[in-house]
C-alpha cells in the first residue's frame, strides 16, 4: 500500500494514460525523424539541413498527434502552435546547452552518458508545459 504522503508526487490514475500516449507520441516522433532522415540523407540531400528538416517535421506531427490524441483537443489553433513552437525551441536550446556544458566540463563521452538524462528530463518537463501551457 502506498504512503498517503506519496500520493500528490504520482500521476493522478487518469493522467498514466496521458502520459503512456505522450510516450508513444514521442516514439512515433523518433521514427519519423530517424526514417525521413535517411531516406533524404540517402536520397542526397545534405545532412545539416536535411536533420533541421527532419526534426521540425516531426515536431509538427508531435504538435498534432499530442494536440489531438494526447491531450484531446477538438480544435488546434494558432495560438497553441505557437506556443508549441516556442516550447519546442526553448527545449532544444536548453538540450544543446546542456550537452555543450556537460562536454566542456567533463568531456564528451560524459556528454554521451548525460544526453540520455538530459532528454528525459526535458520530456517531462515538455509534458509539463503541454499539459499546462500549450494544451491548456
Amino acid at each position: 500500500m502506498m504512503r498517503a504522503g506519496l500520493r500528490p508526487l504520482l500521476p493522478a490514475d487518469g493522467e498514466w494514460v496521458r502520459i503512456a500516449l505522450f510516450l508513444a507520441v514521442g516514439g512515433a516522433q523518433f521514427v519519423f525523424d530517424a526514417g525521413l532522415f535517411i531516406l533524404l540523407t540517402y536520397w542526397g540531400m545534405v545532412p545539416f539541413w536535411t536533420n533541421l528538416l527532419t526534426r521540425f517535421s516531426a515536431a509538427m506531427l508531435g504538435f498534432l498527434l499530442n494536440g489531438k490524441l494526447t491531450f484531446r483537443q477538438s480544435r488546434l489553433g494558432r495560438e497553441q502552435l505557437f506556443r508549441y513552437v516556442l516550447l519546442w525551441v526553448f527545449l532544444t536550446l536548453l538540450s544543446t546547452g546542456a550537452v555543450v556544458a556537460i562536454g566542456q566540463v567533463a568531456g564528451v563521452r560524459a556528454a554521451w552518458g548525460m544526453k540520455v538524462l538530459v532528454e528525459i528530463l526535458l520530456a517531462v518537463l515538455s509534458f509539463m508545459l503541454m499539459r499546462r501551457w500549450v494544451f491548456r
